[in-house]
């Protein structure tokens, strides 16, 4: 079977979690299944999208993406589309909300949500949102590679009594959502990625440290270093975060940690310390309370979470079976015409944020 990976970024964690890392991990155990990348979609034309057996778009939102669906779509070739956030609800905040709230980008989301032969989600929330156009829905969550971390696999070790935050300026408003108590953690704070000026200028600067943006690998080799007791992942409530998949849990874990997490449908897992979005003291409380745990207790609840993104269901084994098992049975069933001007504005009409 040959697929296509279309994909606006082959490198980034999104195409790491969701598109290039699964589907290349499960092209080294099956060789029955090769796969081609192409970044540039409007350089496709059917000459090219004849020679695959299956389309998989990741994140497709823009018009070259429609097009391909219709190049597919006119040969026989059955679309599978991925996502992994909620595109059409992005938050203010993030530097992202101005590309994808164009008004022709979020037709073309609608369009290829609603034509697709499958959508795949990375969460529930995230599935239900999609079913409001397309019945084809299936939820596959994120798996953890363990192959790709061999340094990893054996006990975590001691833990230091350091907490962690790691994310960009999209996440400005989901840490400033606990504002006033990051100054309050007795635990020196290791700030990865790009925390907001006006957090940082505000805490004592002995108390934290700040580390810069890193590969994706080089970032997962720092962090099981550092072995902290805690990975903090505050998110403000909205449709946006309720999407949001439980990444930060599978990084802590990788890194012998605890997870600090909302109590949502998509955080309850075992090694997540849950707190109340809406009473940011609980942000503090949980913290706390992972530093009274004696070590055996958080060892317990990393070694439960290990077995899971290990061995279990959320295991790139397990979770790539289940790829490789729809891409044998997927068919080009969907009717619906990706150019007709009605199809994507009646899709939009239900899948937009006054709607959910």
């Amino acid at each position: 079977m040959k697929i296509l990976i279309v994909t606006t970024n082959t490198r980034d964690l999104c195409a790491f979690w969701r598109s290039v890392g699964p589907w290349q991990t499960l092209v080294k155990t099956d060789k029955t299944i090769e796969t081609e990348l192409i970044l540039t979609a409007g350089s496709a034309g059917w000459e090219y999208v004849q020679k695959f057996d299956l389309i998989f778009m990741q994140r497709a939102c823009s018009k070259e993406d429609v097009m391909i669906l219709q190049l597919a779509r006119n040969q026989n070739i059955p679309v599978w589309v991925d996502y992994d956030d909620w595109l059409l609800d992005v938050p203010g905040w993030n530097p992202a909300a101005s590309l994808y709230h164009d008004p022709i980008r979020q037709k073309n989301i609608a369009t290829i949500i609603a034509c697709a032969d499958l959508v795949s989600t990375s969460t529930k929330e995230l599935g239900r949102q999609c079913a409001k156009v397309n019945s084809n829905v299936i939820v596959i969550p994120n798996a953890y590679p363990k192959s790709m971390f061999s340094y990893a696999l054996k006990e975590p070790g001691p833990r230091n009594k350091t907490v962690v935050w790691r994310g960009t300026n999209t996440h400005d408003g989901d840490i400033l959502s606990v504002y006033q108590m990051w100054s309050k953690i007795p635990e020196h704070v290791h700030f990865m990625g790009s925390p907001p000026w006006i957090l940082v200028n505000s805490l004592d600067p002995t108390k934290y440290t700040l580390h810069g943006h890193k590969d994706p690998f080089e970032y997962f080799k720092t962090l099981h270093e550092m072995s902290p007791t805690v990975l903090t992942f505050p998110l403000f409530d909205c449709v946006f975060n309720r999407c949001k998949s439980n990444i930060a849990w599978i990084e802590a874990i990788h890194a012998g940690a605890l997870c600090i997490a909302p109590d949502w449908e998509e955080w309850q897992q075992p090694g997540i310390i849950n707190y109340d979005s809406k009473a940011p003291k609980t942000f503090l409380e949980a913290i706390n309370k992972v530093f009274n745990m004696t070590p055996e207790q958080v060892k317990t609840q990393v070694t439960d979470a290990r077995e899971l993104i290990h061995n279990g269901e959320l295991s790139m084994g397990t979770q790539n079976s289940i790829r490789r098992d729809l891409a044998d049975v997927i068919k080009q069933e969907n009717t619906l015409d990706p150019l007709a001007p009605d199809t994507g504005a009646g899709a939009l009409a239900k899948l937009l944020p006054r709607n959910t």
